[in-house]
């Protein structure tokens, strides 16, 4: 049988809960795998999102996880474990797993959760190894890889690309109901209220 990979927490192609992104309580989801191939000896899980508006960005970079492991717990990139994970430097900077986060507005993106099984114990990579650097590390040395993908949109509270209302839009909608009535006649508005509009 191949590897397969799947998470407790979404269904494949299914929505990623708020409590796993950055939104939330940025805590890891689970994971976990069956079926490894003959041969291994350890496992990488690379978190990606390929929809980011700057081409592939990486949100956690697990590696060295023991060929005996069969899953990552619920919190494991977010929290001490018992089992102390090896974690590359993701694309915000952080040696931890960073969850979905992606520009309100867009549509869905997708996040993949890829996970290698390599025929190496170690990868022997120095501490802050980039999550690039290790999945390019672990694709040389990997017998079999398999995915789970997850969707994630950040709800448009609708104010996206609307200005934030000086004082003048204020008084306007106060005045009249409506920032576009014309208040320069107005007392008290008069000239300040235009100028302040511009801030």
């Amino acid at each position: 049988m191949a590897l397969t990979v799947t998470s407790p927490a979404f269904e494949p192609l299914g929505s990623i809960p708020r409590q796993f992104t950055r939104a939330d309580a940025n805590i890891s989801p689970p994971v976990e795998w069956h079926d490894p191939p003959a041969g291994t000896r350890s496992f990488t899980l690379i978190v990606e999102d390929p929809d980011a508006p700057r081409g592939v960005f990486r949100h956690w970079a697990v590696y060295d996880i023991p060929a005996a492991s069969s899953c990552l717990q619920r919190g494991a990139g977010s929290a001490e474990a018992v089992m102390r994970l090896k974690m590359g430097r993701n694309d915000f900077g952080n040696s931890r797993y960073d969850g979905p986060q992606p520009p309100a507005g867009d549509a869905a993106h997708h996040y993949h959760f890829r996970l290698l099984a390599l025929r190496v114990a170690e990868l022997k990579l120095p501490p802050q190894t980039r999550a690039s650097d290790i999945l390019a590390a672990a694709e040389a040395e990997c017998l079999e890889q398999a995915e789970v993908v997850g969707l994630f949109e950040s709800p448009d509270n609708g104010q996206r690309g609307t200005p934030h209302p000086g004082i003048a839009d204020a008084d306007k909608l106060a005045r009249t109901g409506s920032v576009d009535e014309p208040v320069r006649d107005t007392p008290p508005a008069g000239a300040w209220n235009d100028v302040a509009g511009n801030e």
